[in-house]
C-alpha cells in the first residue's frame, strides 16, 4: 500500500487518481523475513510526499518539555497511509485534524454524493506563496479551482496582490488604501472566498471601533468591515442587516452550510463574531446582538480542534 503511493519523480509521474486494495484479513509477518524486497528510497520517498505532522505534539517533547525553536524547524512526521490518498485543493471540502495520534478528515462543507473529498496540502493564502511548497510534492502546477481563479487574474495582478500582502504594516496605516489596492487585483467576483482580503478588512474594523464612542454611524462602518471579512474568508448566507430587522435572535445570521476557508484561522473569525455581538450591544440592537453571539458559539464548538497550523 505504501508503494502504491506517490514516491516522488525519481520513482514515476503524479497518478491522475489512487487505487488502493488491501487484505480482508491481513496476515502476521515477521520483521526479519519480509516477503516482499524492501526499497528504502521508495519508502523515503513515500514519506517526503504524503507524511503529515500530526497536531498537539509540534510544541512539546514526549517528556512534555517545550520544544526549542531549533526543533520546531524540523517537525515530527507520521505517515498515515488511508488519508494519504485523499488528493489536494487549496479550496478543499474537508480538513485534516489529530486527536492524539489519531488523524480524522472532517468535512468543511456540504458534500454531495459522487464529489470527490480533497484536503489541503498547503495553508499559505497566495497561489505564488503556496506554488513553491506543493510543486515538489503533487509533481506541477495545482489545478484546483483556487489556483486556477489566481493565476486567471493575471500576473500582474497575482504579482501586486503578493507585494501587498508583503507590506503588512502599511495596511495597518492605510487600511481603506490597501483595501481597494487589494480588490482591484481580483477579477470579477469567482464566489470564492479572498483570503488576503480578511486582515484588511479585520485590521479596518478595529481602527474604527477604536474611535466609535458615542459615534453610531463609525460603530455600523466598523460592522460593515466585519461582514467584509467574514465574506472574504468563506462564510456565505451572511445577514448583513444593521438595524429594523424582525429576524429571530435564535436563527443564525451565517449560513451553517460551509465554515471558512482553511487558509483563515477560524479562531480569529469566532472572535470577530463575537466582537459584532458588542457593536450591535452598543447599538441597543439586541436580537442581532444574541444572534452574532449564537454564530460565535456555534462556530466554537463546530470547529474545535477542524484547522491546524
Amino acid at each position: 500500500m505504501v508503494y502504491n503511493l506517490y514516491c516522488g519523480p525519481k520513482f514515476s509521474p503524479p497518478p491522475p487518481g489512487y487505487s488502493s486494495s488491501a487484505s480482508i484479513d491481513p496476515e502476521p509477518i515477521t520483521p526479519l523475513a519480509w516477503k516482499v524486497n524492501i526499497d528504502v528510497a521508495k519508502i523515503h520517498g513515500a514519506i517526503l510526499h504524503n507524511s503529515f505532522c500530526p497536531d498537539g505534539i509540534r510544541s512539546f517533547t514526549p517528556e512534555g518539555r517545550a520544544r526549542s525553536e531549533e526543533d520546531a524547524k524540523d517537525p515530527p512526521k507520521a505517515l498515515y497511509k488511508l488519508p494519504s490518498l485523499f488528493n489536494h485543493s487549496c479550496h478543499p471540502n474537508s480538513v485534516w485534524c489529530c486527536f492524539g495520534d489519531v488523524l480524522v478528515i472532517r468535512a468543511r462543507e456540504t458534500i454531495l454524493p459522487g464529489t470527490e473529498i480533497t484536503i489541503p496540502y498547503d495553508y499559505k493564502t497566495t497561489w505564488i506563496s503556496r506554488e513553491k511548497h506543493l510543486t515538489p510534492i503533487i509533481g506541477g502546477p495545482c489545478d484546483c479551482v483556487m489556483c486556477v481563479s489566481e493565476r486567471a487574474d493575471g500576473e500582474d495582478s497575482y504579482g501586486l496582490r503578493q507585494m501587498l500582502i508583503e507590506d503588512m504594516e502599511i495596511a495597518r496605516l492605510a487600511e481603506q488604501v490597501h483595501i481597494k489596492r487589494l480588490v482591484s487585483t481580483y477579477r470579477s467576483d469567482q464566489g470564492l472566498p479572498r483570503a488576503p482580503l480578511f486582515a484588511p478588512y479585520l485590521y479596518a474594523m478595529q481602527s474604527m471601533d477604536r474611535g466609535a464612542k458615542n459615534r453610531p454611524d463609525l460603530l455600523k462602518s466598523s460592522i460593515r468591515m466585519g461582514f467584509e471579512a467574514l465574506k472574504a474568508a468563506g462564510f456565505t448566507g451572511i445577514d448583513t442587516k444593521l438595524t429594523g430587522t424582525k429576524r429571530s435572535s435564535r436563527i443564525l445570521p451565517i449560513s451553517k452550510e460551509c465554515l471558512a476557508t482553511c487558509l483563515v484561522d477560524i479562531n480569529i473569525c469566532i472572535i470577530l463574531m463575537a466582537r459584532l455581538s458588542k457593536s450591535f450591544l452598543a447599538l441597543s440592537e439586541i436580537g442581532r446582538a444574541e444572534s452574532w453571539f449564537r454564530a460565535a458559539w456555534w462556530g466554537k464548538y463546530t470547529s474545535v480542534h477542524l484547522f491546524i497550523r
